[in-house]
């Protein structure tokens, strides 16, 4: 029997700095004490008492389920890749550990990890860092304030294409060490993108710097030390074996193996749950009951939700997209109800408001757009017939303003079995209500990802917002402006705005939210976002993203819960994994 190791007790912080967009104060985040053995531990939303039962042998591992995206035949670790087999497969979240991990439930609850103290200055331009004593390396040599110094220093120095956090080369200054606390000054503040400096992971110095210039991206660095709980046992395609290590600083683990294993599709994965050959999973599901009735004592369906939500990205750059009537009208038809019930599974809360905002988002919503709503198919057909289209509502037979046929296709990979049911549903909706000759069209995952990131799609459904929780991780990852990092015009790859719908007065809504040191003008430019989508509908927004996971608590308990949502239970999520395996009991 053992207790929660690290004693995680939510940490409450100023909301200044969760919300970004209000006035500032200097915020402080310090570890707690750590729990005393044969004590009920406390966590983040309630407590925990050590299980007094044992239905699994101590060594029983924990396997993880995922659908695997394209090929990962080989083994790479370099934790500054995002395309490398430890990041596309997960198993990478528990071997690079981040300086602090930010709760994407509640932005206040902030729980120190490689850095035992977290502080902000009121102007979010100066970090300080205290690094945590007792940490080692996997080869044995200690972690020290120069190896987190180093990392701001690789990031500010060197062009990485896509290493977290982006835009670190322009937007990290001078970074100063004085005993075992690190100074990061930032040459732009970090109002809305804070928590993305304290995910960064970390690496370690002494192995990293031999590497330069593109070596550091293409790098496999298998051998790589890590900080982390868990280290690579054994690498196949089909399955990565991770073992506990004895030494981590966090103490002793309840799984001394965790295995990674990769699935084809969504049934194939949901087989192996329901079955009870994998423990763990984050993927949506076409039949969650059947899981949780096969062991109704054991197995949990927990669908949190933050700020993250599904959009159809529309191509603006094409007919009939590049008409803002006609994207009004798309919106409109759509009954977000029964895109619940059939995407969902009935999970997450219904979307109702056309700024994109979920009930999740209710307190950052203007005040001035709290009535708006989507309106209905029979307002959708109006505007068409107003702005001139004709045969509306005719199914297949629409024709623009200019007399041409409005064509839709829209694409999804034919394995995710959520995209090709909403993909089906909304060209269906399109067909039927507007009167578009709408299709959907399934291909491979491949084609799929290299077509949306350089903008040769018509539609195609995405998440958005799921990478933070502040509300400008979900406007960036909508429609964010040129000169942004993750913009690029059309044919170049890009990871935000997909429909490369641009306005100069959304570009200057950007640039207030994130760097005006007035906290009027910043929330005047949140506020301005919500307005565009309102006005223009550059994106359509469908649903609150549920935060889906599956787990079993037949050998392992201290899962997340609505009661003590200490993280959302996400393989590939910065932090959570980390949280959840050092929360884990065993049974």
């Amino acid at each position: 029997m053992r207790k929660s190791r690290l004693g995680l007790a939510a940490l409450a912080v100023s909301a200044t700095l969760a919300l970004g967009a209000c006035g500032g104060t200097t915020t402080t985040v310090t570890e707690p004490a750590p729990a005393q053995p044969g004590t009920v531990t406390e966590v983040p939303g309630g407590t925990t008492e050590t299980p007094t039962t044992s239905a699994c042998p101590a060594d029983a591992p924990l396997n993880i389920g995922l659908v695997v995206q394209g090929q990962n035949n080989v083994e790479t670790n370099n934790p500054l890749n995002i395309q490398s087999s430890s990041a596309l497969l997960g198993y990478g979240r528990l071997m690079t550990e981040p300086l602090a991990i930010v709760n994407r439930l509640d932005a206040n609850d902030i729980t120190p990890w490689l850095a035992s103290n977290v502080q902000w200055n009121d102007s979010m331009t100066e970090l300080q860092l205290t690094a945590r004593d007792g940490v080692t390396w996997s080869d044995g040599t200690p972690f020290t304030a120069e190896d987190i110094a180093y990392n701001f220093e690789l990031r500010r120095d060197f062009e990485l294409d896509g290493a977290f956090p982006m835009d670190a080369n322009r937007i990290i200054g001078d970074v100063t060490t004085d005993g075992n606390v690190v100074t990061v000054h930032y040459n732009v503040p970090q109002l809305t993108t804070w928590p993305a400096q304290l995910h960064m992971p970390i690496v370690q110095k002494a192995y990293t710097e031999q590497y330069e210039g593109p070596e550091l991206m293409t790098a496999a660095m298998v051998d790589i030390p890590t900080t982390g709980p868990y280290t690579v046992g054994q690498f196949t395609p089909q399955t990565v074996t991770m073992v506990a290590r004895n030494d981590w600083w966090g103490g002793p683990l309840a799984a001394p193996t965790i295995n990674y294993v990769s699935y084809n599709d969504n049934t194939g994965l949901e087989t192996g749950l329901a079955s009870g050959s994998v423990q763990w999973s984050q993927s949506p599901m076409n039949n969650p009951d059947a899981f949780v009735n096969a062991d109704p004592a054991h197995n949990v369906w927990w669908t949190p939700s933050d700020l993250g939500i599904e959009v159809m990205f529309v191509n603006t750059h094409v007919a009939p997209w590049d008409d803002v009537n006609f994207r009004k009208a798309a919106s409109m038809s759509i009954n977000r109800e029964a895109f619940r019930a059939v995407v969902n599974n009935g999970a997450g809360a219904l979307l109702t408001s056309p700024t994109g905002l979920g009930p999740a988002g209710d307190s950052f919503l203007d005040p001035a757009l709290a009535n708006e709503t989507f309106g209905d198919a029979a307002a959708a057909r109006a505007i068409l017939e107003e702005a001139g289209y004709t045969n509306v509502g005719v199914p297949g037979q629409l024709t623009d303003p200019a007399g041409n046929p409005v064509e839709i296709v829209i694409t999804a990979p034919s394995d995710w079995n959520d995209y090709v049911d909403s993909g089906m549903m909304l060209a269906q909706t399109w067909t039927q209500e507007l009167g578009a000759n709408a299709t959907f069209e399934g291909i491979d995952v491949d084609t799929w990802w290299g077509d949306r990131s350089t903008g040769d799609f018509n539609a195609a459904q995405r998440a958005a917002g799921t990478t933070g929780p502040l509300p400008f991780f979900l406007y960036r990852d909508m429609i964010a402006q040129p000169g942004m990092g993750g913009f690029a015009e059309m044919g170049a790859a890009g990871d935000w705005n997909l429909g490369r719908w641009v306005n100069p007065e959304a570009g200057q809504a950007f640039t207030a939210l994130t760097s005006s040191p007035v906290a009027a003008e910043r929330e005047a430019g949140l506020r301005a976002l919500q307005r565009l989508m309102v006005e223009e509908v550059p994106v359509i927004p469908l649903a609150p993203r549920p935060i889906f996971s599956a787990f079993s608590t037949m050998c392992y308990t201290g899962w997340p819960s609505d009661a003590n949502p200490y993280a959302a239970a996400q393989i590939l999520d910065a932090g959570a994994p980390l949280m959840v395996v050092s929360h884990l009991e065993n049974r």
